[in-house]
């Protein structure tokens, strides 16, 4: 990477780090698609450089996912979605950065955090889940996956979060 490394986060068997450019470097494995660089090699030993679209400000893993935040604020995802986990709205896993969109509005992530299967984000301290939910682990009531962003009703203003 170039410069120093500002944020590292970790899978099972992958790594992101963020250099103080902005720029998204991912190393491991890479079976899903979970560097976001397009293809699906085993292992990239080495780090690489992601193309994204902008500065990318904020990056979490899961097991075979990565879900990252750019300065605008917008959320993006890769690899692994047989759950959901990415949030775009189907089941089918991805190789390269998607932008995750919301229905009938125009939201602005704060942070956002990965479990195994599921990821969390925050914005404007509004909760937001989508993936694996077999154990309840979303919060909302039911054991269904789901496949985009859902506000989670509770009681309280989110400022941090961790899976």
């Amino acid at each position: 990477w170039e410069g120093s490394a500002v944020s590292v986060s970790c899978g099972d068997h992958h790594c992101f780090v963020i250099d103080t450019q902005g720029k998204l470097w991912g190393f491991g494995l890479n079976d899903k698609g979970q560097l976001g660089m397009g293809d699906l090699y085993v292992f990239n030993r080495v780090p690489r450089h992601v193309t994204t679209s902008s500065q990318v400000r904020l990056v979490a893993c899961g097991t075979e996912h990565t879900v990252y935040i750019d300065y605008d604020g917008q959320l993006w995802s890769f690899g692994d979605n047989t759950t959901g986990q990415l949030g775009l709205g189907h089941f089918r896993s991805v190789h390269t950065p998607q932008r995750v969109e919301m229905k009938n509005q125009e939201l602005s992530f704060d942070t956002v955090s990965c479990g195994s299967n599921h990821t969390v984000c925050i914005s404007n301290g509004l909760l937001y889940v989508f993936g694996d939910n077999s154990d309840g682990q979303l919060g909302l009531g039911s054991e269904y996956h789901i496949n985009e962003p859902v506000l989670l009703p509770c009681s309280f203003f989110a400022t941090e979060i961790s899976c």
